[in-house]
């Protein structure tokens, strides 16, 4: 779309939100407001996408229009994700999910919930990236087996649990098994992360 056509646009959505507050069509402000952030968005005016994001949250509270709240939730997730913001991003697309779930609009919810997933995993990232380039070059087939459980969720690790005489746990921590007491016996747990199956 050429930034001429999204001018006329946004003119265009202007006046069905003044059409709209003057009628009063509570859903026809929700929706101009959203159509005015995603024009904003298109140019890349991220003050006015945000205000205007922001603002059809707020009508759609002050109204009670949940599917409407739920959309606002979705695309303010959706801008500040496209902005590298996951962390702000993550709870609004959360939100939308939670209320489309409500509202048993489900092909909806599993989009937030796909993007909400996409956000977390964006939040995380930098520490995975650390934890690789901690690992250093040392053990390049450790390094390589951490990668393969990022792509394919492959087993990497393994759970030590010490155990008294009486069965009672003492400690769920990863164990040296040389500093297990005679009484303790260590059993080790293999984690099983492969979803799906």
């Amino acid at each position: 779309m050429r930034s001429g056509d999204i001018e006329r646009a946004l003119q265009s959505f202007s006046r069905l939100l003044a059409m709209a507050k003057r009628i009063p069509d509570s859903q026809g402000v929700c929706n101009a407001h959203m159509a005015l952030a995603l024009a904003y968005k298109k140019l890349n005016n991220e003050m006015n996408t945000e205000k205007h994001l922001r603002l059809s949250r707020e009508r759609a509270v002050e109204f009670g229009l949940t599917r409407e709240l739920a959309q606002a939730y979705y695309y303010t997730g959706e801008h500040f994700l496209s902005k590298r913001r996951p962390d702000i991003a993550t709870p609004h697309l959360e939100k939308s999910f939670d209320l489309y779930n409500e509202l048993g609009l489900h092909d909806e919810a599993d989009k937030a919930r796909t993007i909400a997933g996409v956000s977390k995993g964006q939040e995380n990232i930098d520490k995975y990236i650390d934890l690789i380039c901690r690992c250093g070059k040392v053990d390049s087939e450790a390094i390589l087996v951490l990668c393969q459980w990022k792509n394919r969720r492959d087993v990497f690790f393994t759970e030590k649990k010490s155990y008294t005489e009486d069965s009672e746990e003492l400690s769920d921590k990863h164990t040296d098994e040389t500093t297990s007491s005679s009484l303790s016996i260590a059993t080790i747990t293999v984690a099983k992360s492969n979803i799906g199956d």
